[in-house]
């Protein structure tokens, strides 16, 4: 069976090459938080279509997530055969996944005043921070 098309804005995260593992990986951290690389691979190698998914694949793609700020290292241990880092899912990955299930416009309908208010603010709030970070 085919996935089904996202309702919602089509997000970076979840197109190209890379949408399918990101979209399995964001969904293995989200079912059980931290997890080691090596943890998410098991999780993501039965999952329908990624069987023959490399240990390095996964591996790259966490880093590039890191990155770019979807997902956060929490613990770093030494272990025998190395360092382990366990990673989960930052609020950016959870606002990514929810804005992809959900369109604007069905958004924009169900929420009141209040809540167009709180949401509109957060969002210059956001974006004003973010320029002055810049400057």
């Amino acid at each position: 069976m085919a996935r089904k098309k996202a309702k919602g804005t089509e997000l970076s995260v979840f197109k190209g090459r890379e949408a399918k593992l990101n979209r399995a990986v964001f969904r293995a951290l989200a079912t059980n938080e931290p997890q080691t690389t090596r943890e998410l691979r098991k999780g993501i190698i039965r999952m329908k279509g990624l069987r023959h998914t490399s240990y390095s694949t996964v591996n790259k793609r966490v880093r590039s997530l890191e990155e770019a700020g979807y997902l956060r290292k929490v613990a770093v241990k030494q272990r025998p055969g190395g360092i382990t880092n366990y990673y989960e899912l930052r609020p950016k990955a959870h606002l990514a996944t929810f804005l992809n299930s959900i369109s604007i416009e069905n958004l924009i309908e169900q929420v009141n005043d209040n809540t167009a208010l709180t949401i509109l603010s957060a969002l210059c709030n956001a974006i004003n921070s973010d320029k002055d970070i810049q400057r």
